[in-house]
């Protein structure tokens, strides 16, 4: 049985793959031009390239860290997983638009993610673990959290304040 799941941000992978690509062409190109500046570059495009980003939790420990790894060397401050109490699935519509150099909409885009949180007893307090694209895959992902980690996978439904309350009657 493992004792700890990695659960990698990959939401900027598309775009870290271009820059890579840009920053290979460009090293080569300093290589040619001046032989230790480019391998200089070569090694920054390396160490840009093994660069990760993601959410370590370690089951037997309940403690999770938010993690920077970089050659395979993983940095990031292990916290308690005590002050949460619940996994919740948000569903989050995406939007935006590109826009060209003239400022005329040339492409609007919609698309639907859904997020795996971990949360406090008012839900109010949440940290984001993963998002996907499938809701298939992230409530997969949510019932073996909640069965390694022993919460319960709710509904989210934030406690409302007082203050929210007496607002809300004003209206």
């Amino acid at each position: 049985m493992e004792n700890s799941i990695k659960l990698k941000h990959d939401d900027f992978k598309s775009t870290k793959n271009g820059f890579l690509i840009v920053a290979i062409f460009v090293s080569i190109l300093f290589l040619l031009a001046n032989f230790w500046l480019g391998i200089i570059s070569i090694i920054i495009t390396i160490i840009l390239f093994t660069l990760e980003v993601g959410v370590e939790i370690n089951f037997k420990d309940r403690k999770y860290r938010y993690y920077v790894a970089i050659l395979g060397f993983v940095n990031g401050r292990w916290k308690s997983i005590e002050c949460f109490k619940a996994i919740i699935v948000l569903r989050k519509n995406l939007r935006g638009q590109l826009v060209s150099p003239k400022l005329v909409t040339d492409f609007n885009y919609k698309h639907v993610t859904f997020d795996v949180n971990l949360c406090s007893a008012s839900h109010r307090t949440k940290f984001s673990l993963k998002k996907y694209r499938s809701i298939d895959d992230a409530m997969n992902l949510a019932k073996l959290l909640s069965e390694k980690l022993e919460l319960p996978l709710e509904k989210y439904s934030p406690i409302l304040s007082n203050q929210t309350k007496m607002r809300r009657k004003r209206r």
